[in-house]
């Protein structure tokens, strides 16, 4: 049972690893390829929510918006957000965008860039040392015949 464990540790490990280098990759290509101007916050949206032990956790989503080539003002919230920074209403952030995709857009600076990447690189680090540690803790034996049980399974 704990080599199944162990499967599903190391294979969510390289899912997160994986999604980290295609995000790392799309942010780069913005970053590269995109237009970059001054994005304003304009609102800052306070979200309250409240696990199963009754804790509530409060996140910050800042709305920003600029102007996109065709003088267009294009809205953005961003997917992932942190209750670690502080975001102020009228603060001024440099952003890439695409300007046919404006769910296509990033935050140009320390935190923004590659912030997601950096999360799930380490997630990704987290699940892969425990699969690795549980294999490494089980006989050598035993884990072969796992694996052999598996592809006779799939095959």
């Amino acid at each position: 049972m704990s080599f199944i464990f162990a499967l599903f540790c190391l294979s969510l490990g390289f899912s997160f690893i994986r999604s980290a280098i295609v995000d790392y990759r799309k942010s780069s290509s913005v970053v590269k390829e995109g237009n970059r101007t001054i994005a304003i916050i304009v609102e800052v949206i306070r979200e309250e929510s409240e696990d199963n032990d009754g804790k509530t956790s409060v996140s910050y989503w800042p709305i920003y918006e600029f102007e996109n080539i065709y003088s267009q003002v294009v809205s953005y919230r961003p997917s992932s957000t942190t209750d670690l920074v502080d975001y102020n209403v009228g603060d001024k952030v440099a952003v890439a965008y695409l300007p046919d995709e404006e769910d296509q857009v990033v935050i140009l600076t320390n935190n923004g860039k590659y912030a997601d990447v950096w999360w799930m690189t380490i997630g990704g680090i987290i699940f892969i040392g425990c699969g690795l540690g549980i294999i490494s803790t089980t006989s050598w034996y035993k884990s072969l015949l796992h694996i052999g049980l598996i592809i006779n399974f799939f095959s």
